[in-house]
């Protein structure tokens, strides 16, 4: 089955890089709801930086250290781009986190997403293994 993610960034504070996130099936209805956090803008330099916004193709791979998650095939310059659990921008390496709310949880002054285990949960349920899965990221973010 054809399934859609919608990624909305909304803001890039030099550390990090929030979204609001929709999963989608092939008509564009609503599959699930939530939010993002991905590393800041630095040129799309590998382990350190958000990929560019675009289109790019998904698939559910398995690993060790994440078990099944997504991995976003296609990335210029870039692999193993994922979506997994985490809730500081310090969990990620180039990768997308999802949540279900933005919370301020360690005393580091950069919003924090709450309940990413959970949510992720919830997508990775929601996608089987055969889908064929789109990724659209747009940029609508403002710099802090």
């Amino acid at each position: 089955m054809i399934k859609r993610i919608i990624l909305n960034r909304l803001l890039d504070n030099r550390n990090q890089t929030t979204g609001m996130a929709a999963l989608l099936d092939k008509n564009y209805g609503l599959i699930q709801r939530f939010i993002t956090m991905e590393l800041s803008w630095k040129d799309n330099a590998q382990n350190i930086s958000c990929i560019p916004s675009g289109e790019y193709n998904v698939i559910v791979r398995r690993s060790d250290s994440h078990g099944r998650h997504l991995q976003v095939l296609g990335v210029k310059d870039r692999t193993y781009i994922l979506f997994h659990v985490a809730n500081f921008y310090t969990d990620l390496r180039g990768c997308v986190g999802v949540g279900m709310d933005f919370k301020y949880i360690n005393s580091d002054n950069n919003i924090d997403i709450t309940n990413s285990r959970i949510t992720f949960e919830v997508l990775m349920a929601n996608i089987n293994d055969e889908d064929e899965i789109n990724l659209i990221i747009t940029d609508a973010m403002m710099t802090k």
